[in-house]
């Protein structure tokens, strides 16, 4: 099935909400907290997502939006997109220029595209649920094989235990990993991931808006991946992860983590 209407739309909205999201860099922001004093929204994520529900709902009437900052459910459709207006609002808070707008098209409870736009340097990865892109250029995963030549991204909800972050790293550091990435931004890592530049992801406890469209765009780049659990329900379901470039680092994080 091809998706490429809906895909152009999908674009022009992570464009828009993108240029929004930029005026604001580096700004002073007055914040909204809501599960914990690291989980917070600010008028960025609003307005940005404001203009990716309009865009959507104006172009694509039948794409019911289910975002990170309003999951109110309005209708019926086999179509949804999953949204996440700022991906890294920590970053933008800060004035680290590693965030995004993140968008995910499902059909019938499968991801079947995405795209990340990441406004301060204007790229755009993106999968048509068949290939993984970074602009124009087909995405490829790392063929890196040795833990001592890799670099690993670790990400977790905001209300685990940081002790959890604490062993991951403590274990790959102690297997030979160069570092541990933690960007407060996990859709920019699994670009990181599926454009060759990591090796490897462990993902605890994740909201659909924080990996579907990553995974899509790791997985067509040529990733591998073990879930703990398998979600049901990928808008409801919270899941844990490993993802890697290749088969042999995924066997090396299994074996690293005794799973």
């Amino acid at each position: 099935m091809n998706y490429n209407k809906e895909l152009k739309v999908i674009k022009k909205a992570a464009r828009e909400a993108g240029a929004s999201l930029a005026k604001y860099f580096d700004q002073k922001l007055s914040i909204k907290i809501k599960l914990t004093n690291a989980d917070f929204v600010t008028q960025a994520d609003l307005e940005a997502n404001k203009i990716i529900t309009d865009l959507i709902n104006r172009e694509l009437p039948y794409v019911l939006v289910y975002s990170e900052e309003k999951k109110v459910v309005t209708k019926d459709s086999d179509y949804v997109l999953i949204v996440d207006p700022l991906d890294g609002t920590n970053n933008l808070v800060l004035g680290i220029p590693t965030f995004s707008s993140a968008l995910t098209l499902l059909y019938k409870n499968q991801a079947v595209a995405n795209v990340i736009y990441i406004p301060m340097t204007r790229q755009m990865y993106w999968s048509d649920g068949r290939d993984s892109y970074l602009g124009s250029k087909k995405n490829k995963t790392s063929i890196v094989t040795d833990l001592k030549k890799s670099t690993f991204a670790y990400q977790q909800d905001y209300l685990s235990s940081v002790t959890y972050k604490t062993k991951f790293e403590n274990k790959f550091r102690q297997a030979g990993a160069i570092r541990i990435l933690n960007n407060w931004s996990p859709q920019f890592e699994y670009g990181l991931l599926a454009s060759g530049k990591i090796q490897g992801v462990y993902a605890r406890n994740m909201f659909c808006h924080d990996y579907l469209g990553g995974v899509l765009l790791a997985l067509k780049a040529g990733a591998k991946i073990k879930y703990f659990k398998k979600p049901q329900n990928l808008v409801e379901d919270q899941v844990s992860f490993i993802i890697a470039a290749n088969q042999s680092i995924l066997n090396k994080m299994k074996k690293i983590l005794n799973i």
